[in-house]
């Protein structure tokens, strides 16, 4: 996410408000989305560069979400008992509950 950040920098396309991750099973290969939340409108571990290099996983996917989209998820972990004041945004999302509302979201979707 700092390198997309420094890229958006470069471009003056604004700001990463929040981001995360879901690893997503597309026909026989899986694949990782990542939602990201802009103001205005990566740097990825080396199991899924080793992953990616074999073939096990297919593209990345940069799923840019509206502005807000974040809040939801909030809102759904407060609705299940979630305290206010201790909720943190998932880095991963394994809910498919959570994937579905930041999928509803999302605005532009890139392969790499």
């Amino acid at each position: 996410m700092e390198n997309f950040q420094l890229m958006l920098n470069e471009n003056e396309m604004g700001e990463v408000v929040e981001y995360a991750g879901y690893l997503e099973l597309d026909s026989k290969q899986q694949h990782l989305v990542v939602f990201v939340e802009i103001i205005n409108t990566c740097c990825l571990g080396s199991v899924y560069q080793v992953r990616r290099a074999g073939g096990s996983l297919g593209c990345l996917e940069i799923a840019i979400v509206r502005a807000g989209s974040f809040e939801g998820l909030a809102m759904v972990a407060m609705e299940n008992g979630a305290p206010a004041n201790q909720y943190k945004p998932p880095k991963i999302i394994r809910n498919l509950k959570l994937v579905s509302l930041l999928r509803d979201c999302v605005i532009a979707s890139y392969c790499y």
